[in-house]
């Protein structure tokens, strides 16, 4: 994820059937980088 690989193909390579729990270890890992990630995302009212 830090490398930019979309978060789709971390859960095809680590097996999860949901992205949920793809995204819930990767937020443990890089708490930092989803931090910064969200905050740059636009958000619409």
């Amino acid at each position: 994820m830090m490398e930019g690989v979309p978060m789709p193909i971390i859960q095809q390579q680590l097996g999860h059937a949901s992205l949920a729990t793809t995204d819930r270890y990767l937020a443990h890992i890089a708490p930092k980088q989803v931090i910064e990630t969200m905050a740059k995302r636009e958000w619409s009212p």
